[in-house]
């Protein structure tokens, strides 16, 4: 009979659990077509617009953001415009 092993304090601060699945991660052609502009133009709204939702980098080359992100952005410039 083994007894149970408690992990070190830094591994458990460096488990990550995975993301949810219903917040699917989102490429950089796919939130241009949600918005209906060119891609280079959600880097001019990463530039000027701190309210825009910031990325994250998923490898060297490539960004996504979070559908929630996305949908809660969308949502408060809805409500941005209705005052």
């Amino acid at each position: 009979m083994s007894a149970k092993r408690k992990p070190a304090p830094e591994a458990i601060h460096a488990f990550r659990p995975p993301p949810p699945i219903d917040d699917p991660l989102l490429g950089t052609a796919e939130v241009a077509a949600i918005f209906g502009c060119h891609p280079v133009t959600l880097f001019r709204w990463l530039r000027d617009n701190p309210a825009f939702p910031r990325p994250g980098r998923i490898s060297a080359n490539r960004l996504a953001w979070r559908r929630s992100a996305i949908e809660k952005y969308i949502d408060s410039r809805m409500l941005d415009g209705a005052r």
